[in-house]
C-alpha cells in the first residue's frame, strides 16, 4: 500500500488530505485543516497520522483492513522538526 498526503487550496483556506493506495483502488482517509500534520507511518496493521490537535472534518476508521490512529499527543517542537525535515527534502 501506499499512503499519500497532499493539500488543496479552497478559496479561504488550506486543506490536507491523506489517501491510501492499493492496486487501483484508492481511499482518501482524512481531511483536515492544513496547520499540524507532522508524519505518518505504518506499523504491522496500523496506518499512523501524526498530527498538532486541528479541526478534523473526515477521518475514517479502517482502510484496506489497516487500522487509522490518530496522534495528537505530539508536541509542537517535534511538528517543527519534521516540517523542516520536510522543506529540505523538497529543495
Amino acid at each position: 500500500i501506499k499512503v499519500t498526503k497532499y493539500e488543496i487550496s479552497k478559496i479561504t483556506t488550506v486543506h490536507d488530505f491523506i489517501e491510501v493506495k492499493k492496486g487501483d483502488s484508492v481511499i482518501k482517509i482524512m481531511e483536515t485543516e492544513s496547520y499540524g500534520f507532522a508524519d505518518v507511518m505504518i506499523n504491522h496493521d496500523t496506518i499512523i497520522i501524526q498530527y498538532l490537535p486541528t479541526v478534523v472534518y473526515k477521518i475514517t476508521d479502517k482502510a484496506f483492513n489497516y487500522k487509522i490512529k490518530l496522534d495528537t499527543t505530539i508536541s509542537v517542537d517535534y511538528w517543527r522538526q519534521k516540517v523542516e525535515e520536510q522543506e529540505k527534502l523538497k529543495k
